[in-house]
């Protein structure tokens, strides 16, 4: 298909992230995440400290359904040695946002996939059946990245740290309930590494707000859910320096690439201890 030979040419373009992931990356360290994961990790930084490989697979829009796709459709093919998962602070709740699922319809036929497209609906599943519909929904895009510039560096997505007004601190409301579904999700995930020998680690990258986090019931659940299975969590959402400094975001959850780089500073220590776990 069209989609498939535009990323068979550019495969480390941006508008080929997905199928880079699943179906090129070979490296030792895999980032995956949203907007959240491709702005905030410096992949040639963690290579550089680590001396592992690393490729930033995070992609704008992509949230908690669509990351456990691809890691497990990526397992099917390799197991990288670490993966590094940015999880949103909703995404074991039922309202999070799942947008870009189409992304995984040239997909449909890898097992894990199909099984979770199949589970939004039977409607869904017979519009599955007609190859034009599950290439045809992607098309705009994988193309659209490739109009315009893209200052893309292993994956990583540096956001310009100049042009626009920076963001004021603000008071964020997190929902206090659980989907038991996207839990369920989150373990066989996590199982599923485990029993490929991948090591992955759980973290959450500074923001600037305030919020109740870590009172709801799904900030517990996920404390309690890498408990269970001895994954490493690493929480720098709230250090000190990043909420006193507005210059290191774009906005309130985005930070920019001078914020990348300073939190590269504390996160990459976390990571090699719980690498050496």
């Amino acid at each position: 298909m069209f989609q498939f030979a535009v990323c068979e040419k550019f495969p480390r373009n941006i508008g080929s992230k997905t199928y880079y992931t699943i179906n090129k990356s070979n490296e030792d360290i895999i980032i995956i995440g949203s907007s959240r994961a491709s702005h905030h990790y410096v992949s040639r930084l963690i290579t550089d400290s680590t001396k592992f490989s690393s490729y930033n697979c995070g992609q704008d829009g992509h949230f908690f359904v669509f990351s456990n796709c691809v890691i497990n459709t990526l397992l099917e093919r390799y197991s990288p040695k670490y993966i590094i998962w940015e999880v949103d602070d909703n995404c074991l709740t039922t309202t999070s946002p799942e947008q870009s699922i189409n992304d995984l319809y040239p997909y449909y036929n890898l097992v894990y996939c199909k099984n979770v497209i199949d589970n939004m609906g039977i409607k869904q599943k017979i519009k599955m059946q007609s190859k034009l519909y599950r290439y045809n929904s992607t098309l705009d895009g994988l193309i659209s990245p490739f109009l315009k510039v893209q200052n893309f560096d292993n994956g990583y997505v540096p956001i310009e740290n100049l042009g626009y007004k920076y963001p004021t601190i603000k008071n964020d409301l997190i929902e206090n309930e659980v989907n038991s579904d996207k839990v369920k999700m989150l373990k066989n995930t996590l199982i599923n590494c485990i029993e490929h020998d991948v090591k992955i680690i759980i973290t959450s990258s500074p923001k600037f707000t305030i919020s109740n986090i870590k009172n709801t019931v799904q900030y517990k659940t996920l404390i309690q859910v890498c408990d269970d299975y001895d994954i490493p969590f690493i929480d720098l959402s709230g250090i000190d320096l990043f909420l006193r400094d507005s210059t290191y975001f774009k906005d309130n959850v985005h930070m920019n690439d001078k914020g990348a780089r300073k939190y590269m500073e504390y996160f990459i220590p976390e990571l090699k201890k719980a690498m050496n776990k």
